[in-house]
């Protein structure tokens, strides 16, 4: 994924959040779920990479 647009949507819920990563052209390039806890926060933030990574995250 370096080098290309990404841009990261995130559909929050009470238990699970769930991460899908989109490139430019706007093709899944990944997609998986998180715990809603301080763990699966992490995990989340981890699977968006580096600030500045991705274009957009919303």
């Amino acid at each position: 994924m370096e080098g290309e647009t990404v841009i990261a949507g995130v559909d929050t819920h009470k238990d699970v959040h769930v991460l899908c990563l989109l490139d430019g052209l706007g093709r899944k390039i990944w997609s998986g779920s998180f715990r809603a806890d301080p763990e699966g926060y992490d995990r989340l933030a981890e699977a968006i990479g580096d600030p500045g990574s991705c274009a957009v995250v919303g």
